[in-house]
């Protein structure tokens, strides 16, 4: 059944009943628990923190492309999708059901229970990845001038200027060298 894929069923109202299906009259194990204190945690409660997470991740997994939507339907919901409040839905008129979908999974994606599962750290890799593009788009502090190198090259100009040039005795030395000889 679903070529054994990992199942995440919101737990609140109705969906709970489809968690308990799929976990007890299904006998399908790979049902998403939120807990395993918890005698009733098949599935995943959608609270306020869950959606801020999931909308979050979701987010930061579309805007650095890691989740590509191709789906028509899919992204007429995103685009009806707002902020009432603290949390968001959508707006008068529209569905969640899809995006919801996609925010359950932007908030399963942060867990630690992913990252053990696919070897994925998500956060980490978004982390590395917006520190990156942070650190491209600084524009550089500019440069430190001690004038050490300007000094060496005047150094390096007059020692050869000393190499190629002959030097002259001057007239008083040669009439000193003169004088002697007498």
């Amino acid at each position: 059944m679903y070529n054994n894929a990992y199942v995440i069923v919101e737990s609140n109202d109705q969906g709970s009943l489809v968690a308990n299906g799929l976990y007890q009259e299904l006998e399908y194990d790979n049902v998403h628990m939120e807990s395993a204190v918890k005698a009733n945690a098949i599935g995943q409660a959608m609270t306020r923190r869950v959606k801020r997470l999931g909308c979050s991740g979701l987010k930061d997994l579309v805007e650095t492309n890691k989740l590509k939507i191709y789906d028509e339907q899919t992204i007429l919901e995103i685009s009806t999708f707002v902020a009432k409040g603290t949390s968001y839905e959508a707006s008068e008129g529209n569905n969640d059901d899809l995006i919801m979908n996609l925010v359950m999974f932007g908030y399963f994606a942060q867990t630690q229970f992913f990252n053990d599962m696919t070897d994925i750290n998500l956060k980490e890799m978004l982390f590395k990845q917006r520190m990156a593009e942070i650190e491209a788009d600084i524009v550089p502090f500019g440069w430190v001038d001690d004038g050490s190198d300007w000094i060496k090259s005047i150094e390096e100009e007059e020692d050869a200027k000393l190499r190629n040039t002959s030097i002259e005795t001057p007239d008083w030395l040669v009439d000193m060298e003169t004088i002697e000889r007498w």
